[in-house]
């Protein structure tokens, strides 16, 4: 568990100082260098810090161990931190959108300057970097708001792929106006898309959204043996990365309570054993009645 937080707060530092870095170099290039598709890129490099910086305030405390008052942990947290980077990432993406709308309204007109498409093709390597280092350590961690924050790099990498195409159009067609701002628009709706990637997970989590594929399987399990005679009642929900679950058996009515308690022991075991993500598994032994 140390282990995991040490790697995702490394990799989230990592990110970190790459953010600082790229929303001050497109923030200046783009004032410089007349680019407001580049400025745009700017804010969203921008809520890339505000991120990076909830996943390492966040880490502190979905990895905290299960207490009194949450004897299941403090996993939603983790859940919690995603969903606001999530509304973070699509509040950005309307503010981008109308603010080309608005320049497009105004009448004003600029062709970007050259060097702001270096800037963006820096952003767009060293960003799809970050996000396949950061996805790999968020998958050995089982960690969604490293993930989602993967995420969000790889969104920072794709919105720099219009921004660095507009600047070259408007260098060779000078002629065609509000490319720029075209280019704007194009990063708000690849932004808008990863914040709804992020959101929808978390939201599932926090509405106890079950695993139908999981439930299926523990089905299969519990079907197998031949002192059950029926299960019911199959949930499952997700708690940070763990996911608990619970099953209703009918077994036979005149068998004593110590036979009930060992096939729910044994099925318990099995279930356990078979996904390592479920790490609680409640089992309710009933009378098959006719």
């Amino acid at each position: 568990m140390k282990n995991s937080v040490k790697k995702i707060r490394n990799i989230t530092v990592i990110g970190l100082v790459l953010n600082i870095f790229l929303s001050s170099a497109k923030a200046v290039g783009g004032v410089i260098f007349h680019s407001q598709s580049l400025i745009a890129d700017a804010v969203h490099s921008l809520s890339d810090l505000v991120t990076d910086i909830a996943v390492l305030v966040g880490v502190k405390y979905w990895n905290a161990p299960p207490d009194e008052s949450h004897p299941y942990g403090y996993g939603r947290v983790e859940a919690v931190v995603s969903a606001a980077i999530g509304v973070i990432l699509g509040a950005v993406a309307v503010e981008l959108a109308w603010d080309a709308f608005d320049t497009v309204k105004s009448g004003k007109y600029t062709v970007p300057e050259l060097p702001a498409f270096w800037i963006a093709l820096f952003s767009i390597f060293s960003k799809e970097l970050l996000y396949q280092v950061t996805g790999k350590i968020a998958k050995e961690c089982s960690s969604t708001a490293l993930a989602a924050n993967a995420k969000h790099h790889r969104s920072d990498a794709l919105s720099s792929i219009p921004v660095a195409a507009a600047i070259i159009i408007s260098n060779i067609f000078p002629q065609i106006k509000y490319v720029d701002q075209a280019g704007a628009f194009i990063v708000s709706f690849f932004i808008m898309l990863s914040a709804w990637q992020i959101v929808k997970p978390a939201l599932d989590e926090l509405c106890d959204a079950g695993n139908c594929e999981l439930q299926k399987q523990i089905l299969e399990i519990a079907s197998g043996y031949s002192q059950i005679s029926s299960v019911h009642h199959i949930r499952t929900r997700r708690i940070g990365r763990n996911i608990v679950g619970e099953i209703h058996v009918r077994v036979e009515p005149d068998i004593t309570v110590r036979e009930g308690y060992i096939i729910a022991r044994q099925l318990e075991t099995e279930i356990l054993s078979a996904n390592g993500r479920i790490s609680d598994m409640s089992i309710h032994v009933e009378p098959a009645e006719d």
